[in-house]
C-alpha cells in the first residue's frame, strides 16, 4: 500500500492552524506522516502547534529560528517527507473532507501516474466570493496520459491546483524537484513537467480550498517586473536542457507558457536561444488573450465557438476557515 505525508509551513499564522490540523486530523483515509514547520512565528504559533502535537501523536514540528522563508522551509519539508506522495497545504488553507481517501484510492489504481489531482476550490477572503475548478476536466477517476494532458493544456483546460494535487514524491525528485531558481512559480512549472512525461490520475473530488488575499506568497502584483522576469528566464533556461527533451515538446505544443503572457514573451524574444520556446501555440494563446479583453469579441466568440465552462461558483461551508481568536 503506498504511503502518503502531509506537509504544511506557517509563519504567524496561529488563528488559523486549528483548522489546519483539524481538517487532517478529521479525515477518514490519515496520512502515514503529518509535518508542520513553524517559520520562526512570533504570534504565538508555536504554543497553538505544540498543544496539538500532544493530542495527535501523528504531528512532528519542526522549527526554524530565525524565519528562513517559505522556499526553505517548503524544501525543508520536501526533504523530510518519507512518504511515496505528499500533499502540501498552506497554513492559511484548508483540506476537505474525503480527500486524503479518494486521491489514495485514485493513486493506487493509476500507479504510472506522477500526481494524483482534484477540482479547487478558491476563496477570496476579502468578497467570501467561492468558486470551483476543474469543470472541463473529465467527471469520472480516471488516468489522463501525457498526450491528453497536452491536449487539454492547448485548450486551457488542464485544470491543476498544486494545493489540491498529491504528488508522487520519487518522481518529483527524478524530474529537478521544485527548483529555488523559479521562486513562487517552482511548483507550476513542475507540476507540467510531470504531467508531460508521466500524465496524471484525476479525481472529480473538490480535495481543497486556497485563500486569495493580497498578502499570499505568490500573489503575483508584489512581484516587480524585473524580478518576475528574471524568474520567467530561469524557466526558459530549464527548458533548454537536455534532461527536458522529452516535455519541450509538451510545452510547446501546448503554448502553456503563454500563461505569463507578454512579460514571458518579452523575455523568450530578447534571447535567441530561446527562441525555439515562441512556438505557434504561444502566440495563438496570447492572441486570444488580447481578444478576451474587448467584450464585443468576447460575447461573439461565447456565440459562435462554445466552450465548457472551467469556474463554478459554489457553497461549501467554510466556516472553519475564519480566523479563530
Amino acid at each position: 500500500m503506498a504511503t502518503l505525508t502531509v506537509f504544511a509551513s506557517t509563519y504567524n499564522r496561529a488563528a488559523n492552524l486549528d483548522a489546519v490540523v483539524e481538517a487532517v486530523a478529521q479525515q477518514s483515509r490519515q496520512p502515514d506522516e503529518f509535518l508542520i514547520t513553524d517559520d520562526g512565528s512570533t504570534d504565538g504559533s508555536w504554543e497553538v502547534l505544540t498543544a496539538w502535537a500532544a493530542k495527535y501523536p501523528l504531528l512532528t514540528l519542526i522549527r526554524n529560528q530565525p524565519n528562513r522563508g517559505a522556499i526553505y522551509s517548503y524544501r525543508q519539508l520536501l526533504e523530510r517527507a518519507t512518504g511515496d506522495f505528499f500533499l502540501s497545504t498552506a497554513s492559511d488553507d484548508l483540506i476537505l473532507p474525503g480527500t486524503l481517501e479518494a486521491g489514495m484510492r485514485v493513486a493506487e489504481a493509476y500507479p504510472q501516474a506522477a500526481m494524483v489531482c482534484g477540482r479547487s476550490v478558491w476563496w477570496n477572503e476579502a468578497t467570501d466570493d467561492q468558486f470551483t475548478t476543474g469543470l472541463a476536466m473529465p467527471d469520472q477517476e480516471c488516468f489522463i496520459s501525457p498526450e491528453e494532458c497536452v491536449a487539454l493544456a492547448k485548450r486551457g483546460c488542464l485544470d491543476i491546483g498544486t494545493h489540491a494535487t498529491l504528488f508522487h514524491r520519487q518522481r518529483l525528485w527524478d524530474c529537478g524537484s521544485f527548483r529555488p531558481e523559479h521562486d513562487w512559480h517552482m511548483d507550476w512549472f513542475a507540476t507540467y513537467v510531470l504531467a508531460f512525461r508521466h500524465g496524471i490520475a484525476w479525481t472529480p473530488h473538490p480535495m481543497a480550498v486556497m485563500r486569495l488575499h493580497s498578502g499570499s506568497y505568490s500573489h503575483i502584483s508584489k512581484h516587480p517586473p524585473a524580478e518576475r522576469k528574471k524568474v520567467y528566464a530561469a524557466m526558459a533556461e530549464t527548458l533548454l536542457e537536455p534532461e527536458m527533451a522529452d516535455v519541450r515538446p509538451g510545452f510547446n505544443r501546448s503554448g502553456v507558457m503563454s500563461y505569463y503572457q507578454w512579460l514571458m514573451f518579452s523575455v523568450l524574444l530578447g534571447r535567441p536561444r530561446y527562441w525555439r520556446l515562441i512556438s505557434p501555440a504561444f502566440l495563438l494563446s496570447l492572441l486570444r488573450a488580447a481578444l478576451r479583453s474587448s467584450k464585443t469579441i468576447r460575447e461573439l466568440v461565447r456565440r459562435f465557438r462554445p466552450v465548457p465552462p472551467r469556474i463554478a461558483h459554489t457553497e461549501i461551508d467554510l466556516s472553519a476557515m475564519q480566523a479563530r481568536k
